[in-house]
């Protein structure tokens, strides 16, 4: 893990974030003409570790004692967040059809939604770049998902602390 995400700055866990998804950037450009499957296969891969990483730092920033957050970061998995995350859009649909009010309730459930549905299709985008090797990856698609990435951490970032702390937080402690 990342010495200055260990650090717990504010920010900093953005900072990681962002430092990803220009790698990802850098790698899925890195070749001028005819990109190397292996770079845009790893830069799929790195713009959903930026996610992943951003999402279990968001989720520990609550535990109370600081200096076992990094060794609770370690226990968090993908399959399980994955299948986490996969419940929760199927209890919030749920909750969509029963046309809830306006309001901070249904703001944060819209969140979480977006949240973990952008997190189940990275970790599928990065499995299929990661294993199947069948798949043969275009440079527009690779850019269009580093995008996808780029603006989920963005709008993480933006949220309230109230908001982030009551979203994916609570998803990933229930698995």
């Amino acid at each position: 893990m990342n010495k200055l995400l260990c650090k717990r700055k504010p920010g900093l866990e953005v900072a990681f974030a962002d430092d990803l998804l220009e790698q990802a950037l850098h790698l899925a450009n890195r070749e001028r003409k005819g990109p190397r499957q292996a770079s845009l296969r790893r830069a799929v891969s790195t713009a959903y570790y930026a996610l992943f990483h951003l999402l279990i730092s968001e989720a520990t920033l609550n535990w109370k004692r600081a200096e076992y957050r990094d060794a609770l970061a370690r226990v968090f998995a993908h399959g399980k967040m994955k299948s986490a995350c996969r419940k929760k859009i199927g209890e919030l649909t749920v909750y969509f059809k029963t046309n809830p009010r306006a309001g901070s309730e249904l703001t944060v459930a819209q969140h979480l939604h977006r949240v973990a549905q952008t997190f189940v299709e990275a970790q599928q985008n990065r499995h299929v770049a990661d294993y199947d090797n069948s798949r043969v990856w275009a440079r527009t698609a690779v850019l269009a998902e580093i995008e996808s990435r780029r603006q989920r951490v963005q709008k993480l970032a933006r949220h309230t602390k109230r908001e982030r702390c009551s979203s994916f937080p609570c998803l990933v402690v229930r698995w």
